[in-house]
Formats: C-alpha cells, structure tokens, sequence
C-alpha cells in the first residue's frame, strides 16, 4: 500500500533503484478531481481556461476556447525535457449532470530519474509533491488519490536483442482488419521502431491500444526524448541497451469492468497486481495476434507415447503450413538411417496421419494446394 509522507520524503540514492525490467507499472493517465476540493493558488490556469474570472469570481458568458495549462521543464540548455498539463472543465456525468473538475494529465517523466519505473505505490509521492511545488493549485495528498482516473497507459519493459526480427513476425501473425484505425502499424524509421495495433486516441474494449518499441532507440535518436535520456537516463542503473517497451491503454470505466476493476480512482488502479496487469495483457494480445502455438485436437483414441508424439508433430505442420501429408512425411524422416529404418518410420507415419489426420479441414485444404503447388513445381 502507498506508505505515509515521511517515508516518501526520504530522497533515495540513484544507486538504489531496482531494476524495472518485467514490471507493468502506469506510464500516464488522465485524473480528474471535484472543484470543490481544490484551492486556485495563480490565477493563470482559470483566466487562461476561461471557466470564470478569478478576481471577480464572475462566470464568463463568453468563455475562451479550453486551453490544457503546460508546464515544462527545461535543461540548462534550454532544452525541453518534459512537460505535464493541467486543465479545469465542465464534464458531463454518467446521468447527464453537468460538474467542474481539476483535470491532470499526468505522466511517469516527471519522476525523472525514476522514469523508468514508472507511477506506481512506491513513486506517486513524488508526482504529489511535484504537482504542489507549482504552486498552481493545491488539494491533500488523499484527495490525490482518490482521484478518478481515464486513459490509463501501462507499460512494461523487457530486454531483447531481435525486436527488430519480430516486428515482421507480429505483423503476419496478426488478426485483419479492413479499417487501418483497427489493423497492425510497423514502424521502422531510424528514430521510432516498432509496431502497433489499433489507435490510442479511437480505442474501445474490443479493439483496445497496444504499443510495442524499441526504448534503446528512441532514447539516443528521437529528438523530443534526447535531452531527457542525457539528463536523467544516461548514467543511471536501469539498462537501457536492446531495451523494449510494451504498452496498452484502458480507455475508461467500461474499459476497467471488462476486467474486474470496479472503482478507476487512482489508489486502486496502483494497487493492481502484477498478476492482473500481465492477464489485461494477455486479453489484448488476443484480440490482436493469431495464436502462437495452434492447439492440437486429441486423437480419437489413445496413442502410445511415440506414436502420440508423431501424430502431435504431423498435426502442427497442418496447423502452421500450407504443406500436405507427403512433405510432412518426407521432411520429418529425413536424415535416419539406415534405409530400411527410414521406410518403417515412414509407413508408421502414413498409418497415424491416415487414420487420425486426413480428415481434418485443414489437412484437406493442403493437400488440395499441394497438388497445386507441386503442379507449379514450387519447392
């Protein structure tokens, strides 16, 4: 659970950070907070938005277009290395009601050094204390976490060396789609790698936001995040190298209930387990990637153990190939010896794929385009 004030105000030594790698924690999410229970410390945020004039305390018949207020953080070089926004607006509610809220766009650069490890029980402290250093508005760190929550991004890192090699693997193995906004997206420019499904902004439940990219890649290359990785990043303890991140956006309350989660304040979506988190995961990658491993239909009578593992070979060659039953036979007893062990291997074979495989739909479906492939001498 999220400790008390004084032991988040124990600043920690860089060199004690664990490392993140395998952990889905939130990297950004919108909270909105009652008006009621927020104090306006600068008058820029209300003028600026245009909910009501702050000296007067007069609502404005003709309020100015909504405007979400930055703040931005700069180097010493002047250049920008984050920003988060904040915003006061009129929400329409679950019955039509009309309330005003303290609206917060809030994401995991503003823990710096602790970028990595993302929003979480151990680091929304520090996002607290941040927020109220502005001196912008003020409200408790309760009323903080009970904050309700939307568009909520989780991430989790890993590290490979072959991300480049599976976005092509991703992008076969995915489900399709006629409308782009639904489909697969690769991408491989030099500053941005990898691939995603669906759009962040148009995602629903059913065709949810998933994200995977190169970190290692976008920290030294991408112009917007190459001064926050040289300032914060770059001689930390997290690895950064072949270092891949995963995404996925839940979109609202609708979005949380398809899963379980009943109250999207903001103490509770961190108080989501690991175990949770990675089962929200394995649901999208469902509704997105065809599966990895085919699953095998039983035989319809026992096998021996040999002859069980024959038929489970034979039958994932049908599942994952377009190759018929005399490629398969052929590919799987090449190289035994001696000839006449070849040709018993190869009738007990032709025997379980008769008597168990030949019938199945998709075993017909191949030899049917064998016959027109090897026609076309297609090897």
């Amino acid at each position: 659970m999220i400790q008390g004030k004084e032991q988040h105000n124990q600043e920690k030594p860089l060199g004690s950070l664990k490392t993140s790698i395998g952990i889905a924690e939130v990297d950004s999410l919108k909270l909105r907070i009652p008006f009621s229970e927020i104090s306006i410390l600068n008058s820029l945020i209300v003028d600026r938005i245009g909910v009501y004039n702050f000296e007067t305390g007069e609502e404005l018949d003709d309020p100015k277009p909504r405007n979400w207020y930055k703040i931005e953080k700069y180097n010493q070089k002047g250049q920008k290395l984050y920003s988060y926004k904040i915003d006061i607006q009129e929400i329409t509610l679950d019955k039509g009601n009309i309330s005003t809220f303290l609206c917060i766009q809030l994401n995991s650069k503003m823990l710096e050094r602790e970028y990595l490890k993302g929003i979480s029980e151990e680091t929304i402290k520090t996002c607290y204390d941040k927020l109220m250093k502005e001196k912008i508005v003020s409200f408790s760190l309760d009323t903080f976490l009970n904050a309700e929550c939307t568009d909520i991004d989780i991430k989790k890192d890993v590290i490979n060396e072959h991300f480049r090699k599976s976005i092509s693997i991703f992008s076969g193995m995915s489900k399709e789609h006629k409308l782009r906004k639904k489909g697969v997206n690769p991408f491989t420019k030099k500053d941005n790698l990898g691939i995603e499904w669906s759009e962040r902004r148009t995602a629903t439940p059913s065709n949810p936001f998933l994200k995977l990219y190169s970190k290692a890649v976008q920290c030294v290359n991408h112009l917007s995040m190459i001064p926050f990785y040289q300032e914060y990043l770059k001689n930390g303890t997290e690895p950064i190298e072949h270092r891949i991140r995963i995404e996925y956006t839940l979109k609202n309350k609708k979005h949380l209930r398809k899963y379980g989660i009943e109250s999207h304040r903001l103490k509770d979506i961190l108080a989501l387990s690991q175990d949770k988190k990675n089962d929200i995961l394995k649901d999208i990658v469902k509704l997105h990637l065809n599966p990895r491993q085919p699953r095998i239909a039983k035989p319809k009578s026992l096998l021996k153990p040999l002859d069980m593992v024959l038929y489970n070979s034979m039958s994932y060659c049908i599942e994952t190939t377009i190759i018929g039953k005399y490629d398969i036979i052929k590919m799987l007893t090449q190289n035994i010896q001696p000839p006449n062990r070849k040709s018993e291997t190869k009738k007990r074979l032709e025997n379980i794929y008769d008597t168990y495989i030949q019938t199945k739909s998709k075993a017909l479906e191949n030899e049917d385009l064998s016959n027109l492939f090897n026609a076309l001498n297609w090897l």
